[in-house]
Parts: structure tokens; sequence; C-alpha cells
């Protein structure tokens, strides 16, 4: 939002919605063949902004072949709205819901570029004593430093000065790419408890398994649990645990606990 504001609101709505960047891009706002219907509160997906054999081309189709309409949230829509509303010159006069500077489709790279530029400034901030190290090795410019650590750049000099230089070999963190907005949808979806089934429509995933090919590495917050509790139940079994509240609880007998010993005894060995 703060670095890249023209662009702020199409990443929302990828890391909302899953959508790719080549549905996003052609998405139109106004005109007789609009996309979005603010009465209903509806975007429909039906075209794609792919590489043509003479450049970046506009397809009337989703790489689905699938039309979809999807109804957003008001916060989604409001913020769509003031989007819009900050649009100026070409951009405004563009049917594009997110219009390039001359009115046209951002170019395909711009959102890799944005993505890189953002983990820059990520990686310099999530580790400051690493930053002021890369700077006084001269691998790092000043200013770039100061604008993440938000000092002077005499103030980021100054540190830099006495900065560890070993911290400079501490490992940066794993670079993100446009195709994180997908995966990361996944990820907020399972924690939000939304059905698989929903979540690849929202996504427009047409398999389980292209869908759990973007969910590799993660677990469902509800599965984590769920296996908690199970290990947990066996493990109280397997090694027949014992309350120790000085006698009876629960109705479990003293020879409902040697039972249990003895099963212990039997499965995990003495």
């Amino acid at each position: 939002r703060q670095h890249y504001p023209h662009h702020h609101a199409l990443i929302t709505l990828g890391f909302t919605a899953g959508r790719r960047p080549s549905a996003l891009r052609p998405l139109r706002r106004k005109g007789l063949a609009a996309d979005i219907d603010w009465d209903k509160g509806t975007l429909l997906f039906r075209r794609s902004h792919v590489r043509g054999m003479r450049g970046p081309e506009i397809v009337e189709k989703t790489k689905t072949g699938k039309d979809q309409e999807l109804y957003l949230s008001k916060p989604l829509l409001d913020m769509l709205a003031d989007h819009i509303d900050r649009l100026e010159g070409a951009q405004k006069e563009s049917d594009l819901l997110f219009p390039g500077p001359k009115g046209e489709p951002w170019a395909e790279n711009t959102l890799r570029w944005i993505f890189c530029k953002t983990c820059e400034l990520y990686e310099l901030r999530s580790d400051p004593e690493r930053a002021l190290a890369l700077c006084r090795a001269g691998q790092v410019r000043v200013f770039a430093v100061a604008r993440a650590l938000d000092l002077s750049e005499r103030e980021t000099e100054a540190r830099a000065a006495e900065a560890d230089p070993q911290a400079a070999d501490r490992p940066a963190p794993p670079p993100i790419t446009p195709r994180a907005m997908r995966r990361s949808m996944y990820g907020l979806a399972d924690a939000a408890e939304i059905e698989d089934q929903e979540a690849r429509e929202v996504a427009d995933h047409a398999s389980k398994q292209m869908a759990d090919r973007y969910r590799e590495g993660q677990r469902l917050p509800r599965e984590v649990a769920r296996q908690k509790q199970s290990l947990a139940k066996i493990y109280d079994l397997a090694t027949a645990r014992k309350e120790r509240t000085g006698g009876q609880t629960g109705g479990q007998t003293a020879s409902g606990d040697d039972d249990k010993d003895n099963i212990s005894r039997r499965c995990c060995g003495d």
C-alpha cells in the first residue's frame, strides 16, 4: 500500500481470491462488457492476458476454459472502489480495473518486479544487524538500508561501521513470487475452515491434485489439531498414564490401571 499503491488492490484480490495474475490483469470495471457488477457485488472472470506470438495479448477465455462469477464481500468491493477513485489520467479513462500507466494491462513482469523489490525490503527489515553488515561490506547501498530501517543515511553509515561483519553471512529469507498469492489463499482458506471444494472453486482449480500442489508444505490447522488429539489419546493408552489423585477417578479401578499397564508392556515393551 505504501510503496506500490497502484498494485495494492490487485495484489490483495490475488491473495484473497487466489486468482492467476493473467486473470486479474484484463478485468474490466466499466463499459458494455464490464466484468464487475456493483449492484450484484460480483466479479466475472472470463478473459486472460497471456503471451502471444507477437507479444502480450488478451484472449476471451480463462486458462480452464470456464467463465466464473465470484461474489465479493463488502470490504473487497469498498477496496476496489477506493482503488478506482485514486486512478488518474489515462488509467482513469481506461475500462480496465487494474490499468497500466497508459491505460493498457500491466506487463507480465511488473508484478514479479514488485514482489522482488518487496522481498528485498523485507529481507533488510527482518534482520537489521545483517542489513547493516551487508551495508558495511558494500553489498547493499546505504540508501536501501536507510529506507528499510527508517534511518537517515548518516545514521545508517554510523551503525554500519559498528556492525558485526559475520552477521552478513546469515541466510536470507526465502524469496516470494506472485505464485504465493494462490498458495497463501489455500493456507488462509484452511485456517478459516473453508471446505476444500469451495476453496478450489474460488481459485479456479479443476482438480484436487492441482490444489494439493499449491498446498505442498502446508498442513490444515484443523487436521493438525485432530492429529494432536488422536496421538495424545494413543499415547495415554500406550503408556498407561495414571491419574495421580490419590484413589479411584471417574470409575477407574486399580485393576483397570493394571490392565492398562499390561497392555502398555505388550505393545511397547517393559
